[in-house]
Order: structure tokens, then sequence, then C-alpha cells
């Protein structure tokens, strides 16, 4: 059975890019790119996405982003490296001050998640990035909305 994301509907939201593996949203209120994994993607596509993700930001010139990955089940391990060496720089790079992710249900992704937190925490921390990682899609939008 495959599960469904049902999304709180937030005024000033815009829906920048959709398929059948992601949904891209624009928070106008709080200028916070939003993004929601809807099943698993392999390498090249977890990557051309994630890439989308950051030209968005780059575009609204946000300085957050709020990760939903309350239905990702892996992330290849090539892919695990790649956003660890090239995307997450970039995203630091282009401004990122604060970060909220909704932690993915048990499963693969709960782990590969799980090693991502640890570092994203230790090298955020370093630089004075203000993240959360929570288990609901309503609690990473309150906590992108109080900063």
């Amino acid at each position: 059975m495959e599960s469904t994301v049902l999304y709180i509907e937030v005024k000033g939201m815009d829906i920048l890019y959709e398929d059948e593996f992601m949904q891209v949203r624009h928070d106008e209120v709080h200028n916070c790119i939003e993004y929601s994994w809807k099943k698993f993607a392999s390498s090249e596509k977890y990557k051309e996405l994630l890439d989308k993700v950051y030209q968005f930001l780059v575009e609204k010139k946000s300085d957050r982003f709020l990760a939903d990955a309350t239905l990702m089940k892996a992330i290849p391990q090539d892919a695990q490296a790649w956003t660890d060496t090239d995307w997450f720089p970039r995203m630091i790079q282009a401004g990122t001050k604060f970060i909220a992710v909704v932690n993915p249900e048990l499963g693969g992704g709960s782990m590969a998640m799980r090693k991502m937190r640890e570092e994203m925490e230790e090298k955020t921390r370093a630089i004075g990035i203000i993240q959360t990682f929570v288990d609901t899609l309503q609690k990473a939008r309150d906590f992108i909305a109080s900063h």
C-alpha cells in the first residue's frame, strides 16, 4: 500500500515544481523553500530534484528550507555522499540559515536520515545554522515561522 501525504493548506504557498517523486513549494510569508518527497528516487533523480530545490532557494533569495522526508524510504549511498559534499555546501553558500526536517517514517530512509542528521548537526553547529528535526510537517512549519 502506497502512503499519501496530506499537505496542510497554507496561505501564500505556491507550488514551484511537482512530479511523481517530489513537490517543491514556496512559502511566501516566511520566504521558505519547502519540499516533500513522495517516493524513492534513483540516485540520478535524487540529485536532479535536490538541484531544483537549490535553484529555487537561490531564485527566491531564501535563507531557509523545510525538507519533508516522511515518505523517504531510502537514499542511495552515492547520493548521500553527493548531498554531503556537493549539495549541502552549495545550500550553505547560498545563505541558508534555518533548516527544518520532517523525519521519515520507519524504514531505510530513517537510518539514512539519522546518518545525514548527525553529519548535518556537526557541520551546522560550527557555522551557526539553526535547525530542527521533527516528526510532523506542522511542527516543521511552526519552527520556520518562529525564526
